[in-house]
């Protein structure tokens, strides 16, 4: 929090990061400590074939929602101004426009979703019968589907800093659908019963957030009288910023799911094995996300103040080096314990390679490394600035993907996304950032990225060496003396760091 700290910004915005960031996080290590006990009952009870397949279904699915074509960041962007002028009968008009696109796009997704029915079996190379495959498809396809007929409303929580509201009713929620689904692995060994708990438990969350956010503001329920006027002004707004979020959207649609449909291609079983290291990865990067999301209405809301671009650089340079220690320290922890990790935790045959550990560290240190610039996009809405980079950056993600997979197999996969984005939006996205908002030299932010990006390499050779020769046989007394190692050689390289953490803890208690 030393950003916050060391910035003037009013302490309503801080009050209420705090709250979205804490029940965000503190919904996140719950989720973690389920999903690793019903991870280890499913691989127990149902096998790393079943695992892969829903795994893949899990990334089909989430292709297809590319049809949202980002409106909800669209929507929660042009919330902002109606909530600091407390705009009832506008934000009603945006919500309920909102509600026919996301209806709409449900059923665009439901349908088109069917039409991948009887290409499934193309892409898995496992041994399994068809039908049961289409039903454990369409019970996915259910689950992704019904959030688009009710949840709508749940942007107007975000963009009033008010998510942490929502995040309760998650966590309840996700607690008693994690016991039944244990549960249900025990007692029925049935995937199709397992994936209906998820239906039935996703549709009861959102009907509860629904009545939950109408008690919250009423005015949702009061019927306005809207000219054509006013409906094609906000129609007008939200087609601007869809255009600029589409690119987004899209990208991040191709990026994240085109992986596991062409690692299915090379071995449907790997498709598993990864997503039990993705489960650590995920646990991390939603931790940052949660931070950072909490973080967007505040940085949206200092853009409107006087001298904004200095407070929005001294916001951007602290999180930056925040963000960036942070990537570094459990970058370095992922590359040296992960598979000791996933040996203790599910078993040994579920370890890979080390280069596909060596793959998996530099994608996850570049896709914690790039969040600040990204929270600033999404943060001052340069979304159309970057529409189409992020397109470029998604087809080069797709032929890479397919290049380098069969080439060099898994790895190739794995490390297509971040070859990809660095030769995309890494550096377009940052030059809007820094000429455009900030006034600043683009250069010293690729200077700043080298610097790390050495450091990071530098520490993972060197801490690997440190971990082979001197091992305690006991992975506890080993992540506690790496971690101290890690801890002394990141204060020493980062001593201004250090300072910095000292000035803005001693100067808030003055």
């Amino acid at each position: 929090m030393i950003f916050l700290w060391r910035t003037k910004i009013k302490t309503e915005y801080i009050r209420n990061f705090i709250k979205n960031s804490s029940w965000g996080i503190a919904y996140i290590f719950i989720g973690a400590i389920l999903t690793f006990v019903t991870r280890k009952l499913f691989l127990d009870f149902l096998g790393i074939g079943l695992l892969s397949v829903g795994t893949l279904f899990t990334s089909i699915i989430g292709m297809l929602s590319v049809a949202e074509l980002g409106v909800s960041g669209a929507v929660s962007y042009i919330c902002y101004k109606p909530i600091a002028e407390k705009d009832k009968r506008q934000l009603s008009i945006i919500i309920n426009s909102y509600k026919y696109i996301n209806r709409t796009i449900g059923a665009v997704i439901f349908t088109i979703g069917l039409c991948f029915v009887p290409f499934l079996k193309y892409i898995i190379d496992i041994e399994i019968d068809e039908i049961y495959l289409y039903q454990i498809y369409i019970l996915f396809l259910l689950t992704s589907v019904s959030t688009y007929f009710l949840a709508y409303n749940n942007v107007l929580l975000r963009a009033d800093q008010k998510e942490y509201i929502s995040t309760k009713v998650i966590t309840l929620f996700f607690v008693l659908k994690s016991f039944v689904q244990i549960i249900v692995l025990i007692l029925t060994e049935s995937y199709l019963v397992y994936l209906s708990v998820d239906l039935v438990s996703n549709i009861a969350l959102n009907v509860v957030i629904y009545k939950k956010v109408n008690k919250i503001y009423p005015f949702l329920k009061e019927k306005f009288e809207v000219s054509k006027r006013e409906k094609k002004l906000v129609w007008k707004k939200l087609k601007y910023y869809i255009v600029g979020m589409a690119g987004v959207r899209v990208a991040g649609v191709v990026i994240n799911n085109t992986g596991n449909i062409v690692v299915s291609m090379i071995n449907t079983i790997y498709v598993g094995l990864i997503a039990n290291f993705n489960i650590i990865v995920l646990l991390i990067v939603s931790i940052f996300n949660k931070i950072y999301a909490s973080l967007i209405p505040m940085i949206g809301n200092v853009k409107n103040d006087k001298d904004s671009n200095k407070k929005l650089y001294e916001i951007f340079l602290n999180i930056f080096n925040t963000n960036s220690i942070l990537t570094i320290l459990v970058s370095v922890n992922f590359f040296i314990f992960s598979n000791n990790i996933i040996e203790l935790w599910i078993g040994e045959k579920y370890r890979v390679s080390e280069s596909i550990i060596v793959a998996l560290s530099l994608k996850f240190y570049h896709e914690l490394i790039k969040a600040p610039v990204w929270v600033f996009r999404d943060s001052l809405g340069f979304f159309n600035q970057c529409k189409n980079v992020l397109f470029i950056d998604a087809g080069l993600n797709l032929i890479l993907s397919f290049f380098l997979g069969f080439m060099i197999g898994v790895e190739g996969v794995i490390l297509a996304i971040a070859i990809a984005h660095l030769l995309t939006n890494f550096w377009y996205d940052a030059k809007i950032l820094y000429r455009k908002y900030l006034n600043r030299n683009l250069s010293e932010y690729f200077i700043i990225n080298i610097k790390y990006l050495i450091l990071f390499i530098f520490l993972c050779c060197f801490v690997k060496y440190v971990y082979l020769n001197f091992n305690f046989n006991s992975f506890i007394l080993n992540f506690i003396f790496i971690n101290i190692f890690i801890f002394i050689f990141l204060c020493i390289a980062k001593f201004s760091f250090v300072k910095e953490i000292y000035f803005a803890i001693t100067n808030r208690f003055k």
